[in-house]
């Protein structure tokens, strides 16, 4: 399976909105530098960065987005500001 990369900006108030869609989806918590937080669960990253703030997520194909936006309550748009 390819490596999929999704980026984009998000808004202030999103940044602890997302950072609850994960908890709840069973993702790790992490430290980054220059960032919110990260989170992981298996092959699928996120990163929400400090600058824009911006949303990174990276992982094996598209499912892992998909899952993300669904669980966020997905109307077209994603996650909280995705």
């Amino acid at each position: 399976m390819a490596l999929t990369t999704y980026t984009q900006e998000i808004g202030e108030d999103d940044v602890e909105k997302l950072r609850e869609v994960l908890k709840r989806s069973g993702f790790e918590l992490l430290e980054k530098p220059y960032a919110y937080y990260g989170a992981r669960k298996g092959k699928l990253s996120v990163t929400v960065y400090e600058k824009g703030p911006k949303v990174l997520i990276q992982g094996e194909g598209n499912r892992g987005i998909c899952e993300i936006r669904a669980r966020a309550g997905d109307s077209g748009r994603g996650p909280p500001g995705l």
